[in-house]
């Protein structure tokens, strides 16, 4: 494997800003989804129900965007465009930058995003499975994982699952460098 050269995404321009728009969607209807499950099971409580997911979607957008920053490198030998920067106001010379075909980019985000994804929900279908009854019936040590009530159950659910994902994302992010 050749030299590798780290990728700069810039959030502002249109493709990234618009992949950036659409992991926040799919990260709220799934936070949505989430919610109404927990709303139909009795929690009316607007501010538990709300505030939990806007961290997580937050917690989550982070942890995306830094995998993405971390994993977006080109080996040399594929090949790239090269566009040079115009001259700055101060007559600078021009700087080369380097920019990733389209389609690469687009790789690394999703991928990133479905690392992401999958990061959230094993850690939030293992504790979902802990706390419910079935579990709690049949292992007699897991009693007091049982009794919570619902509306705790709910906000361990959401924090805890982001807490683990973003503590994942750290960890495969920093073992990329």
């Amino acid at each position: 494997m050749g030299k590798r050269q780290r990728v700069v995404v810039r959030w502002a321009a249109p493709k990234e800003l618009a992949t950036l728009t659409t992991f926040i969607a799919a990260i709220s209807l799934l936070e949505a989804v989430l919610v109404s499950s927990f709303w139909l099971r009795g929690i009316t409580d607007l501010v538990l129900l709300l505030l939990p997911p806007f961290g997580v979607v937050i917690t989550l957008t982070f942890s995306w965007a830094y995998l993405t920053e971390q994993t977006a490198v080109i080996s040399q030998k594929v090949k790239v465009k090269e566009k040079r920067v115009r001259r700055s106001f101060f007559g600078l010379s021009n700087l080369p930058s380097i920019l990733p075909s389209g389609r690469m980019l687009g790789k690394i985000t999703f991928r990133s995003a479905i690392i992401v994804i999958v990061a959230f929900l094993i850690p939030f279908g293992a504790i979902y499975i802990l706390t419910s009854q079935w579990i709690v019936q049949s292992f007699a040590s897991l009693k007091p994982l049982g009794e919570i009530e619902v509306i705790w159950k709910y906000v361990l659910l959401q924090d805890v699952s982001a807490l683990i994902a973003g503590v994942s994302i750290l960890l495969i992010g920093h073992r990329r460098l």
